[in-house]
């Protein structure tokens, strides 16, 4: 409906792809811009989405389903805080799915809250986090349109959700802020049901966990500042969730600001409303120095997806050609040459937390010669 209504200023970037497949590296990617193969001392003194806003003499919020003591994501989302936040502890709310409350409660505070923001004409960045599309996919039965498989389930999550994006859609639009609000739509991760033997989203990185979707609409306003012939190449190239921060960024007017240049530069992300470099690598990882884990690493450079499974009883390689084979059903690893196997590698190399994991897959070995 959205594409539909605001076809001139709806933009869908169908290749996205998150840099983890955990909520609680990927979270936090999203909101400061700094990958989760990046240095800690990088993300330590990153400012974060709020401060950003902040700097720009914006009102911040952000309401979430999700749990604020989950794995210590609210340390994260807390420091600093925006200046109104709201999570399922709020209300001493239960559990509707995983480890949220249900969606439709914090699309009610949220909505209201815009309400509140439209009366005081404040300009304001606020995020809101849903819990929609996680296991067990239960939905109310409004939703309920297909049953027979789990995957089925978690397309009714999907409506649901686009039930819950209408409706902050048609808030703004009532309140009179649609015209001067950007909107972005994005995930941390995706889902798999079984396509490669792997169900969720932490234990993979195939094509079905690492690609998300990114959508932007903007206001007129904002049509006639950017050139939107980038913005309409840029949805043709890879794109990625460390994107969004550069954007961000470069919609409030910070991005070429001097004294921001010293934060811009270990940045990854590129602003969608600036030219892509469509051969550029995106690195993924479930891995950083606070959170280890056995899951691998992967990357996206062009049209060739690079994976490494330390998950299993050995290291297993995959390479597949993920434009001209999206399920990822021809592995092209034992058909490259040596050199190429080592170019893929190599992508990580530069980055300690992601280089000890290819060491312990590959340990050099040392042979002795005995006089």
């Amino acid at each position: 409906e959205l594409a539909r209504n605001y076809q001139h200023r709806f933009f869908r970037f169908d290749r996205t792809y998150t840099n983890s497949t955990t909520t609680l590296l990927s979270v936090p990617s999203i909101l400061n811009g700094i990958a989760p193969y990046q240095p800690l001392s990088q993300k330590v003194i990153a400012p974060n989405i709020w401060q950003w806003a902040k700097a720009a003499q914006m009102t911040t919020f952000y309401h979430t389903s999700h749990n604020y003591d989950w794995l210590g994501l609210g340390a994260f989302i807390t420091n600093p805080p925006p200046d109104h936040s709201w999570d399922m502890r709020s209300e001493n709310l239960p559990h509707y799915r995983d480890m949220g409350c249900d969606d439709h409660i914090t699309v009610n505070r949220a909505v209201a809250h815009l309400h509140t923001l439209a009366k005081s004409r404040q300009p304001f960045l606020g995020v809101i986090h849903l819990n929609t599309n996680h296991y067990p996919y239960n939905t109310a039965a409004p939703y309920q349109k297909w049953n027979a498989t789990a995957s089925d389930c978690y397309d009714n999550t999907i409506l649901e959700v686009d039930t819950h994006t209408k409706r902050i859609v048609d808030a703004l639009k009532s309140n009179g802020q649609l015209e001067n609000t950007v909107i972005l739509f994005a995930s941390d991760h995706g889902e798999g049901f079984n396509e490669h033997g792997y169900t969720a989203h932490f234990y993979c990185h195939f094509a079905e966990t690492i690609i998300v979707p990114l959508c932007i609409l903007l206001p007129d306003q904002t049509t006639k500042k950017y050139d939107i012939e980038i913005l309409r190449k840029n949805a043709t190239v890879n794109t990625q969730n460390l994107d969004i921060i550069p954007t961000i960024l470069d919609a409030i007017g910070a991005w070429e600001q001097p004294d921001v240049a010293s934060f811009r530069a270990p940045m990854k992300g590129s602003s969608l409303f600036r030219p892509i470099d469509p051969d550029r690598s995106i690195l993924i990882t479930n891995t950083d120095e606070v959170m280890p884990s056995t899951i691998g690493l992967s990357s996206v450079k062009g049209e060739m997806h690079y994976m490494l499974r330390t998950s299993t009883k050995t290291p297993i390689e995959d390479l597949y050609n993920i434009a001209k084979d999206p399920l990822e059903l021809n592995n092209l690893w034992p058909s490259i040459t040596d050199t190429q196997r080592q170019y893929y590698r190599n992508q990580f190399r530069v980055y300690p937390v992601s280089a000890a994991m290819l060491d312990k897959a590959f340990p050099t070995k040392i042979l002795l010669r005995q006089r």
